[in-house]
Protein backbone atom coordinates (compact mmCIF):
# COMPACT_ATOMS: atom_id res chain seq x y z
CA UNK A 1 0.00 0.00 0.00
CA UNK A 2 1.61 3.32 -1.12
CA UNK A 3 1.93 5.86 1.99
CA UNK A 4 0.10 8.76 2.32
CA UNK A 5 1.70 12.07 2.06
CA UNK A 6 1.32 14.61 4.67
CA UNK A 7 1.67 18.04 3.21
CA UNK A 8 5.10 19.71 4.55
CA UNK A 9 3.39 22.81 6.40
CA UNK A 10 1.48 20.50 9.11
CA UNK A 11 4.81 19.06 10.35
CA UNK A 12 6.29 21.83 10.29
CA UNK A 13 3.21 23.32 12.64
CA UNK A 14 4.04 20.88 14.91
CA UNK A 15 7.64 21.15 15.57
CA UNK A 16 7.07 24.97 15.48
CA UNK A 17 4.44 24.64 18.35
CA UNK A 18 6.27 22.05 20.27
CA UNK A 19 9.44 24.03 20.50
CA UNK A 20 7.38 27.00 21.89
CA UNK A 21 5.59 25.07 24.16
CA UNK A 22 8.83 23.43 25.66
CA UNK A 23 10.54 27.09 25.97
CA UNK A 24 7.45 28.24 27.92
CA UNK A 25 7.22 25.43 30.13
CA UNK A 26 11.40 25.58 31.00
CA UNK A 27 10.81 29.44 31.28
CA UNK A 28 8.18 28.54 33.95
CA UNK A 29 10.08 26.16 35.38
CA UNK A 30 13.03 29.09 35.91
CA UNK A 31 15.23 28.46 33.03
CA UNK A 32 15.55 32.20 32.11
CA UNK A 33 17.36 31.53 28.71
CA UNK A 34 14.44 30.34 26.99
CA UNK A 35 12.11 33.37 28.17
CA UNK A 36 12.35 35.15 24.08
CA UNK A 37 8.71 32.59 23.84
CA UNK A 38 7.44 34.58 26.82
CA UNK A 39 7.95 37.70 25.23
CA UNK A 40 6.09 36.95 22.17
CA UNK A 41 3.39 36.40 24.19
CA UNK A 42 0.42 39.05 22.65
CA UNK A 43 -1.28 40.53 25.78
CA UNK A 44 1.94 40.12 27.56
CA UNK A 45 4.20 42.14 24.53
CA UNK A 46 1.46 44.88 24.96
CA UNK A 47 1.45 44.91 28.46
CA UNK A 48 5.26 45.59 28.48
CA UNK A 49 4.44 48.53 25.50
CA UNK A 50 6.13 45.79 22.82
CA UNK A 51 4.02 47.57 20.83
CA UNK A 52 6.40 46.50 17.57
CA UNK A 53 5.72 42.65 18.58
CA UNK A 54 2.43 43.19 18.90
CA UNK A 55 1.82 44.42 15.49
CA UNK A 56 3.76 41.96 13.95
CA UNK A 57 1.55 39.13 15.27
CA UNK A 58 -1.47 41.25 14.55
CA UNK A 59 -0.07 42.02 10.89
CA UNK A 60 0.81 38.67 10.25
CA UNK A 61 -2.48 37.34 11.46
CA UNK A 62 -4.25 39.83 8.93
CA UNK A 63 -1.83 37.53 6.45
CA UNK A 64 -2.33 34.16 7.13
CA UNK A 65 -4.49 33.76 9.61
CA UNK A 66 -4.69 32.50 13.40
CA UNK A 67 -1.39 30.83 13.17
CA UNK A 68 -0.30 32.36 16.82
CA UNK A 69 -3.41 30.36 18.56
CA UNK A 70 -1.80 27.08 17.10
CA UNK A 71 1.80 27.86 17.11
CA UNK A 72 2.22 30.51 19.85
CA UNK A 73 -0.06 30.52 22.72
CA UNK A 74 0.83 27.91 25.34
CA UNK A 75 -2.89 27.59 26.44
CA UNK A 76 -3.90 26.97 22.82
CA UNK A 77 -1.17 24.02 22.59
CA UNK A 78 -2.28 22.88 25.92
CA UNK A 79 -5.95 22.35 24.84
CA UNK A 80 -4.60 20.63 21.25
CA UNK A 81 -2.47 17.91 23.91
CA UNK A 82 -5.21 17.62 25.99
CA UNK A 83 -7.89 16.65 23.37
CA UNK A 84 -4.91 14.46 21.61
CA UNK A 85 -4.94 12.56 24.71
CA UNK A 86 -9.19 12.37 24.84
CA UNK A 87 -9.27 11.04 21.25
CA UNK A 88 -13.16 12.32 20.46
CA UNK A 89 -13.64 12.99 16.69
CA UNK A 90 -15.14 16.20 16.42
CA UNK A 91 -18.24 18.08 14.84
CA UNK A 92 -19.01 21.41 13.12
CA UNK A 93 -19.52 23.55 16.39
CA UNK A 94 -21.75 26.87 16.57
CA UNK A 95 -20.48 30.13 16.01
CA UNK A 96 -20.75 31.91 18.91
CA UNK A 97 -20.20 35.22 17.22
CA UNK A 98 -22.65 37.17 19.91
CA UNK A 99 -20.45 35.82 22.86
CA UNK A 100 -17.36 36.12 21.82
CA UNK A 101 -17.51 39.88 20.69
CA UNK A 102 -19.62 40.63 23.90
CA UNK A 103 -16.52 39.04 25.69
CA UNK A 104 -13.92 41.11 24.03
CA UNK A 105 -15.80 44.52 23.67
CA UNK A 106 -16.11 44.06 27.54
CA UNK A 107 -12.15 43.21 28.29
CA UNK A 108 -11.75 46.35 26.20
CA UNK A 109 -14.20 48.38 27.32
CA UNK A 110 -12.59 47.68 30.85
CA UNK A 111 -9.22 48.43 30.10
CA UNK A 112 -9.95 51.48 28.56
CA UNK A 113 -11.46 52.32 31.56
CA UNK A 114 -8.25 51.50 33.19
CA UNK A 115 -8.90 47.70 34.16
CA UNK A 116 -6.86 45.19 32.90
CA UNK A 117 -8.61 42.70 35.40
CA UNK A 118 -10.84 41.38 33.26
CA UNK A 119 -8.09 41.01 30.37
CA UNK A 120 -5.57 39.14 32.80
CA UNK A 121 -8.33 36.42 34.20
CA UNK A 122 -9.00 36.09 30.15
CA UNK A 123 -5.63 35.95 28.33
CA UNK A 124 -5.22 32.46 27.70
CA UNK A 125 -1.00 32.81 28.56
CA UNK A 126 -1.56 34.52 31.92
CA UNK A 127 -3.76 31.48 32.55
CA UNK A 128 -1.29 29.09 31.50
CA UNK A 129 0.54 30.53 34.03
CA UNK A 130 -1.60 30.37 36.49
CA UNK A 131 -1.94 26.40 35.89
CA UNK A 132 2.03 26.27 35.87
CA UNK A 133 1.76 27.45 39.50
CA UNK A 134 -0.68 24.95 40.66
CA UNK A 135 1.44 22.03 38.76
CA UNK A 136 4.55 24.22 41.15
CA UNK A 137 2.15 24.55 44.25
CA UNK A 138 -1.18 22.49 44.32
CA UNK A 139 -2.24 24.83 47.25
CA UNK A 140 -2.61 27.50 44.40
CA UNK A 141 -6.54 26.79 43.81
CA UNK A 142 -6.87 29.05 41.09
CA UNK A 143 -4.59 27.55 39.01
CA UNK A 144 -6.55 24.05 39.84
CA UNK A 145 -9.91 25.27 38.93
CA UNK A 146 -8.65 26.64 35.61
CA UNK A 147 -6.69 23.81 35.03
CA UNK A 148 -9.62 21.56 35.85
CA UNK A 149 -12.33 23.88 33.82
CA UNK A 150 -10.13 23.69 30.60
CA UNK A 151 -9.70 19.91 30.69
CA UNK A 152 -13.20 19.86 30.29
CA UNK A 153 -13.54 22.13 27.62
CA UNK A 154 -10.91 20.72 25.86
CA UNK A 155 -12.55 17.25 25.54
CA UNK A 156 -15.99 18.71 25.35
CA UNK A 157 -15.36 20.60 22.16
CA UNK A 158 -11.37 20.95 22.07
CA UNK A 159 -10.90 24.53 20.72
CA UNK A 160 -14.09 25.86 22.33
CA UNK A 161 -12.56 28.41 24.73
CA UNK A 162 -10.61 30.02 21.49
CA UNK A 163 -13.05 30.39 19.62
CA UNK A 164 -16.06 31.65 21.94
CA UNK A 165 -14.40 32.81 25.10
CA UNK A 166 -10.71 33.96 24.48
CA UNK A 167 -10.45 37.87 24.02
CA UNK A 168 -7.37 37.72 21.97
CA UNK A 169 -8.54 34.50 19.86
CA UNK A 170 -11.32 37.11 18.89
CA UNK A 171 -9.10 39.62 18.30
CA UNK A 172 -6.83 37.69 16.05
CA UNK A 173 -10.15 36.15 14.30
CA UNK A 174 -11.11 39.42 13.67
CA UNK A 175 -7.66 40.21 11.74
CA UNK A 176 -7.95 36.57 9.99
CA UNK A 177 -11.87 37.18 8.45
CA UNK A 178 -10.04 39.81 6.22
CA UNK A 179 -6.75 37.98 5.10
CA UNK A 180 -6.45 37.95 1.54
CA UNK A 181 -4.90 34.16 2.07
CA UNK A 182 -8.39 32.19 3.37
CA UNK A 183 -8.21 28.73 3.75
CA UNK A 184 -11.46 27.52 1.62
CA UNK A 185 -12.65 23.76 0.83
CA UNK A 186 -11.67 23.34 -3.44
CA UNK A 187 -14.10 22.34 -6.09
CA UNK A 188 -11.79 18.74 -5.22
CA UNK A 189 -14.14 18.36 -1.91
CA UNK A 190 -15.92 15.10 -1.64
CA UNK A 191 -17.37 15.09 1.47
CA UNK A 192 -15.79 12.51 3.05
CA UNK A 193 -15.73 14.98 6.00
CA UNK A 194 -12.06 13.74 7.29
CA UNK A 195 -11.57 17.32 7.87
CA UNK A 196 -14.85 17.63 10.30
CA UNK A 197 -13.25 14.81 12.39
CA UNK A 198 -10.09 16.27 13.29
CA UNK A 199 -10.72 19.91 12.93
CA UNK A 200 -10.53 21.14 16.89
CA UNK A 201 -12.54 24.54 16.02
CA UNK A 202 -15.32 22.87 14.60
CA UNK A 203 -15.38 25.28 12.01
CA UNK A 204 -15.56 23.24 8.71
CA UNK A 205 -18.54 22.48 7.44
CA UNK A 206 -18.37 20.03 3.59
CA UNK A 207 -22.53 20.30 2.97
CA UNK A 208 -22.34 24.20 2.36
CA UNK A 209 -18.54 24.07 1.17
CA UNK A 210 -17.42 26.65 3.73
CA UNK A 211 -14.62 26.56 6.32
CA UNK A 212 -14.89 29.76 8.88
CA UNK A 213 -11.23 31.75 8.78
CA UNK A 214 -12.20 33.49 12.00
CA UNK A 215 -12.45 30.47 14.14
CA UNK A 216 -9.26 28.54 12.30
CA UNK A 217 -6.49 28.65 14.41
CA UNK A 218 -4.54 27.10 11.75
CA UNK A 219 -3.32 23.92 12.84
CA UNK A 220 -3.69 22.56 9.51
CA UNK A 221 -5.23 18.99 10.41
CA UNK A 222 -7.44 19.46 7.89
CA UNK A 223 -4.97 19.24 5.26
CA UNK A 224 -2.77 16.16 6.44
CA UNK A 225 -6.08 14.18 6.21
CA UNK A 226 -7.71 15.40 2.99
CA UNK A 227 -7.16 12.65 0.56
CA UNK A 228 -7.66 15.13 -2.41
CA UNK A 229 -5.36 16.80 -0.98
Amino acid sequence: MKKKKIPLLYPLRLTAAGVVFAAVCLTFAGFQEFAPSVKIQLLAAWDRNAFTVAGLILLLTVLFGRFYCSVICPFGILQDIIAFLARRKSKPDANRAKLRYAIAGFVLAAAGAGSIAAAAWLDPYFNFGRIAAFLKNPRYIAGGIIFALIIFLAVWKKRVFCTSVCPVGTILGVCAKISPFKMRLSDKCVKCVKCVSVCPSGCISPEQKALDNERCVRCLKCTAVCPVK
